[in-house]
């Protein structure tokens, strides 16, 4: 399928606060975004890859898009309907269209239930009803993502993490969607087994014509999946562009340190590994990268830079990107 300009998916500045307390017996509490005023469109069709250090709110971002969590303001549009505004069958209808891959293959799968009753949950969605017709769109499912239909009746702990993830993959694929959020669907895996899940990924969006959410923590991870790149920082898209082009010619200070972390098989290059997101950090007013930014000044501390397009399709969010 191949990607259209009309957005499956819009995010309407969309933010996600949560509590946290602190002090003597929890006594003392404040918000914590992790979600911050985000305005994005997936495109029908499209791959788009999420990326950004553990606790930037790529997770939590995904889980709205979905509605398995409510954002605390801001709407998101699903074929250019509410989802806060869905009805109980409507809600149903686009629970079949758009479903998720989890993280984590040894929690995600209920360990009491066979790998038939697993998919089973997907074909209840999709409203296959007879025992023939369920045992052979499990068998089809299975063999779509590389397993033997002969594994049906077995339990997930007789599974590999890679057997695993593609059994929650069929899962996803039962109820015939549209959409898939696939939250770090590899992270959790050996590195021989991650690019063979990944390249299952690649075939199956374009044969069956998804459009996918790809989150990930590793840039190196979403470059050949991904037709676009979004990169989060504490909340913030603070990039977005053509995968080639976040690759090739990156804007924004904090996909430079991205890139700078991936692994290269050069022992005379040192790496630059980015520290850990710490909430002291956090600035009140101003880029909440600029903390952290080899290139910040004064002024990058008075105001949150805006989401601007630099180049035809490329957008960053940073004061000082034409001067850097």
């Amino acid at each position: 399928m191949s990607v259209t300009n009309n957005p499956l998916f819009t995010m309407q500045h969309l933010s996600r606060t949560f509590s946290r307390r602190a002090g003597l017996f929890g006594r003392h509490s404040s918000s914590v975004y992790a979600v911050n005023d985000v305005s994005l469109s997936i495109i029908q069709g499209e791959t788009l890859g999420l990326v950004g250090e553990s606790g930037s709110g790529k997770s939590t971002f995904a889980r709205m898009c979905l509605r398995l969590i409510e954002p605390t303001s801001g709407v998101v549009l699903f074929e250019g309907k509410s989802l806060a505004a869905m009805n109980r069958d409507e809600l149903l209808d686009f629970r079949r269209k758009a479903q998720m891959v989890f993280q984590d293959p040894y929690s995600s799968l209920n360990p009491r239930l066979t790998v038939s009753r697993l998919i089973g949950e997907g074909l209840d969605l999709a409203g296959l009803r007879s025992a023939v017709d369920r045992t052979t769109e499990t068998a089809r499912l299975l063999e779509l993502v590389g397993l033997t239909p002969g594994i049906a009746n077995r339990y997930p702990h007789e599974f590999s993490g890679g057997q695993r993830q593609r059994i929650g993959i069929a899962r996803a694929l039962a109820a015939g969607p549209a959409f898939i959020a696939a939250d770090e669907p590899v992270s959790a895996l050996d590195v021989s087994v991650q690019a063979q899940v990944l390249n299952l990924l690649l075939q199956l969006q374009t044969s069956l014509g998804l459009t996918m959410l790809f989150v990930a923590h590793d840039l190196a991870v979403v470059r050949h999946i991904s037709d676009r790149v979004a990169v989060m920082y504490l909340g913030r898209i603070v990039e977005l562009a053509d995968s080639n082009a976040i690759y090739t010619s990156p804007i924004h200070p904090y996909t430079r340190t991205l890139l700078e972390a991936i692994p290269v098989p050069d022992p005379r290059r040192q790496p630059h590994v980015p520290r850990s997101i710490e909430p002291e950090q956090k600035v009140v007013t101003g880029c909440p990268y600029a903390p952290r930014c080899p290139f910040a000044a004064p002024v990058c501390e008075e105001k949150v830079p805006e989401l601007l397009e630099m180049q035809p399709g490329h957008y960053a969010a940073c004061i000082r990107a034409k001067e850097i």
